[in-house]
């Protein structure tokens, strides 16, 4: 295109924050951090993500530069999305037997979401014609998370209005690795409430967000809505597959059943623990006179603290960790499982 510096167009993502590794397929591609080395010196101080796509150079042309740059980021989200399921489906998750209030507090004990975020998304900051190197051409777009998740939405029925070919769908049938994750983002794309969920999830990667409770939540009820909305995506004859069924259906019942319910939704709604924090909070604000200044770690649970709030005491860092770890890890398990049972039919 005229007025533009050779190359492909991509996305621009600072590679001192960038953990995601270099991937290449028929999808996307992310450029590897030696890939653009010069006698073991970077020649800049960013790496390139593209999307492989046979119009890629009309997107500007055919949807402008600020629509274009929320595309290669919803894009990259997916890739990211998919690699956080690759990461959490390695750790030591519970069995049938094992899901319980007790086994998720043994296990978040040495849970740490950083471990989860893989500092992509929020370091892409520009698009370029120009190839990896000195004297990058920008084109700068402001970010925009709420169209980003607009985008994920209805990722497909935007391109299709805008004559851009939707991405090919993979061999539905093939039974893949979660490290395959061409096949991973293919399933996302194909299913616009994989999309929604999994562009959310993956991102939720920050304690300190004010609306993580509120994210948590809808993840949460909208698994759940889906579950019993849409029975036959859920239906398979392998063995394997009605017992992960049967891991997801006690995972679901831990969040939505009474007693324990209260641990999750009963508290996501409580203005009085959190106030506007809350899903309700426009009813009332939470009421506090008292610090927890103890500098030690907690030795306690997850009823211990909420007792403490109970008592107008504001949780210290530690606590809310703690407790974020407890939803975090519970929602995770709920995605994973979820994602891997769908069918899009």
């Amino acid at each position: 295109m005229s007025g533009h510096g050779p190359g492909r167009l991509g996305l621009m993502i600072d590679i001192h924050f960038c953990k995601l590794p270099s991937c290449d397929n028929d999808i996307f591609s992310l450029e590897s951090y030696n890939s653009i080395l010069f006698d073991d010196v970077p020649r800049n101080n960013t790496i390139k993500f593209y999307i492989s796509h046979s119009e890629a150079d009309l997107f500007i042309e055919k949807l402008g530069v600020e629509n274009t740059f929320i595309f290669h980021r919803v894009m990259l989200s997916f890739y990211n999305a998919a690699y956080k399921l690759y990461n959490f489906s390695r750790l030591a998750l519970p069995t049938d037997e094992d899901i319980s209030i007790a086994t998720i507090e043994s296990k978040i004990k040495n849970y740490n979401i950083t471990d989860f975020n893989y500092h992509s998304i929020s370091y892409a900051n520009f698009l370029t014609y120009s190839e990896t190197g000195r004297g990058i051409e920008r084109i700068n777009a402001n970010k925009n998370e709420i169209q980003e998740l607009i985008w994920s939405m209805n990722l497909k029925s935007i391109l299709n209005n805008y004559s851009i070919p939707f991405f090919t769908n993979l061999n539905p049938t093939k039974s893949f690795k979660l490290s395959e994750f061409d096949y991973i983002v293919n399933k996302i794309l194909q299913d616009r409430e994989l999309s929604m969920v999994m562009h959310t999830w993956g991102k939720l990667n920050n304690y300190n967000r004010p609306d993580f409770i509120n994210i948590v939540s809808n993840i949460l009820e909208f698994i759940e809505q889906d579950v019993k909305r849409n029975k036959e995506k859920f239906i398979h004859k392998r063995s394997d597959y009605k017992q992960e069924y049967v891991l997801l259906d006690r995972w679901l019942n831990l969040v939505t059943k009474n007693p324990t319910r209260k641990k999750f939704f009963g508290i996501f709604n409580s203005a009085n623990l959190f106030g506007f924090l809350s899903r309700h909070g426009s009813k009332s604000l939470a009421d506090y006179t008292k610090l927890n200044v103890s500098h030690e770690k907690i030795a306690c649970s997850f009823d211990d603290i909420i007792q403490r709030m109970e008592n107008k005491t504001i949780p210290n860092q530690d606590e809310l960790r703690y407790i974020f770890n407890f939803w975090h890890y519970t929602t995770s398990n709920i995605v994973s499982l979820w994602f891997r049972l769908r069918q899009s039919l």
